[in-house]
């Protein structure tokens, strides 16, 4: 299926790197784009990485960052402020 591209907004996340690993599993071409605020998203970096996942370090309400990611065949939203606070 490398055909068909997925693109996770928040990737870096807990929920977003899951579903990332997932999809590459099932072969999938998976790219994220994450602002990594949140000292847990530095985590999932460099294992998302070694599995062929490319990651943006952008932030998605920036037009300019999403258009680095091309024009995905799916896209899935998985990204929210780390805390309530914030």
């Amino acid at each position: 299926m490398k055909d068909s591209s997925i693109l996770i907004l928040g990737g870096c996340g807990f929920v977003g790197a899951e579903l990332a690993r997932m999809f590459v599993d099932d072969g999938f071409e998976v790219t994220v784009i994450d602002n990594l605020s949140r000292e847990g998203s530095h985590l999932n970096v460099a294992s998302l990485r070694s599995l062929g996942v490319t990651i943006i370090h952008g932030d998605i309400r920036e037009y300019d960052d999403l258009l680095l990611a091309g024009k995905p065949n799916w896209i899935i939203d998985a990204a929210a402020n780390p805390s309530v606070l914030a």
